[in-house]
Order: C-alpha cells, then sequence, then structure tokens
C-alpha cells in the first residue's frame, strides 16, 4: 500500500520545500534575507545552533567574537568566529548581537540584519569605529561613578581599545577601576541583593568614542551594583575581573545583557543602543 502522511505533516514538508526553493531564489537573485538565531547561555558562553548554509544541516557553535579564522570544530561542539575578517563576517555584511529582554527571553544573533534601529530604543545607535584586526576591539573608557547616597571620589581610566568577549560571563575592566570597586564593596559589606546598602555603591559607565583618534563620544553604558554584583553561599561576587596590562578589557556577557550591539563588516563599524 502506499505511504500515507498526515495532512499536518504533508504541509509541513510543503512549507520546508518552499523555504528551501525561495532562499535559492534569493541567493541567485543576490537578494539579502534577515535570519534571526536564539542563542543559549552555557559555561562555556553563548550557544548557536545553525546550518553552515542555508537549508543545510544543522549544526552546534559557540559564537566567538575574539577570532576571525574559518568555523572549526575542536569538539563535538564547533566555534564560529565572527571577527570582522571572519568568513562568517564576510558573508553576513552585518548582525545583530542582541540581549534578552521583556519580550525576547534569551540572547539573539540577527544575521544581515537591514534597519538595527528597529531593535533599539527610540530608534537610535551610537556608531563607532571597528578596530582592524582578527577580533571586534573598539575606543572606550571607564569610570567609576558615585551616586547621591553613594560618597567617595569619581575615578576614570585612560582611553583604551576594548574588545568583546561572548565565551565568558566576566567583564575585565582597568585595574585601577577594578581596585577602588573592590575595596569599596569590601567597605560597604552588603549582604543581599535587597540589602539597603547597594544604593551606597558606585557605578561603571562605560564611554564609547567614535575612533582612537576622536574625542566624539557615541555612547554611554551604565552598569549598576545589582547589574555587577551577584550573591552565592560565600557572600558577594563581583561579575568583573581586572586587566593583566592595557588594551586588555573586556566586554563579557554580564555587560552585553544590556546593550544590542551592531557589527557591520561591510563599512568596519560597531554600533551600541538600549535594547527594546
Amino acid at each position: 500500500m502506499p505511504k500515507r502522511y498526515p495532512v499536518c505533516s504533508f504541509f509541513v514538508i510543503v512549507l520546508q520545500l518552499l523555504m528551501k526553493i525561495i532562499s535559492i531564489l534569493y541567493s541567485i537573485a543576490g537578494v539579502v534575507v534577515s535570519t534571526s538565531y536564539d542563542l543559549e547561555e552555557s559555561n562555556d558562553g553563548l550557544l548557536v545552533r545553525m546550518p553552515l548554509h542555508p537549508g543545510g544541516e544543522v549544526y552546534s557553535f559557540f559564537v566567538d567574537t575574539r577570532s576571525s579564522m574559518s568555523v572549526h570544530f575542536p569538539a563535538v561542539v564547533g566555534v564560529l568566529p565572527i571577527g570582522p575578517e571572519s568568513p562568517f563576517g564576510i558573508r553576513a555584511s552585518a548582525l545583530m548581537l542582541l540581549p534578552p529582554t521583556n519580550t525576547h527571553e534569551s540572547f539573539r544573533l540577527i544575521e544581515s540584519v537591514q534597519d538595527p534601529n528597529l531593535f533599539c530604543d527610540g530608534g537610535t545607535m551610537g556608531i563607532a569605529e571597528m578596530t582592524a584586526g582578527h577580533a571586534i576591539t573598539f575606543s572606550a573608557s571607564l569610570s567609576l561613578v558615585f551616586g547621591e547616597q553613594a560618597v567617595g571620589q569619581n575615578i576614570t581610566s585612560v582611553r583604551e581599545q576594548y574588545a568583546i568577549n561572548t565565551r565568558t560571563a566576566l567583564d575585565i575592566i582597568p585595574r585601577e577601576i577594578y581596585t577602588a570597586l573592590s575595596a569599596e564593596v569590601e567597605r560597604i559589606g552588603v549582604q543581599s541583593e535587597y540589602d539597603e546598602n547597594m544604593a551606597l555603591l558606585p557605578s561603571l559607565e562605560y564611554t564609547i568614542y567614535n575612533s582612537a583618534s576622536s574625542t566624539d563620544i557615541v555612547a554611554r553604558i551604565v552598569i549598576y551594583p545589582s547589574d555587577y554584583i551577584v550573591f552565592g553561599p560565600d557572600g558577594p561576587l563581583l561579575m568583573v575581573r581586572p586587566s593583566t596590562q592595557p588594551n586588555r578589557a573586556r566586554f563579557g556577557l554580564n555587560a552585553l545583557e544590556y546593550m544590542g550591539i551592531l557589527l557591520d563588516y561591510q563599512h568596519n563599524r560597531i554600533g551600541f543602543c538600549e535594547p527594546i
């Protein structure tokens, strides 16, 4: 007897075939189609499941902003480099990295994004130069800022090249800022996220510049005490670590949870915005 398919399965098969045909036709016509992927947070960074080519077999990859190598499989899970000179970046032309929001519970990677402002609060984004190289870097400085209830002297680091690291939760900040921050946390002695003394702690304020040679500021990103400190059985834990030398500061997943990032490979630019 001929094999029978349920009606719903039949329509699913037809739909999948149509999507593959449309993808092929778009490729032939040179039309760019945006594709959104949900990312999973793990101990080894952001994990994405996607095909190497449209309509191809789906693989699992760790998204790596520090490299411009080709896709490789050092283990069962592969590594997808998305640095400025990576094959993926060249293919995508531009992509958006978005954190969890009120309307979307996970990080997202949007390949070949057409209008990044649609994902930004107020439809605005600060654009800076993405420094040439294998990793995604830009010019920034960091300040330790005391609010109205906090008592202390604001401190600002010298400008340096910052990078983005999607393989770790921790942020790397200039050593002088880290030393002052950790001393303040110890002095205040907060015991939980509900401790009223949390309001006495300073905030971390990143300033992003148009380029390494420019004084034009394109974005300011504020990380509040409740965003950089977590509490475990042994007490408070800072989600930041000190850099060991200049130009080694990093945005880890902790900082990336509070900003939308545009990687415009075609024009060698990086954008920052408040995501919606």
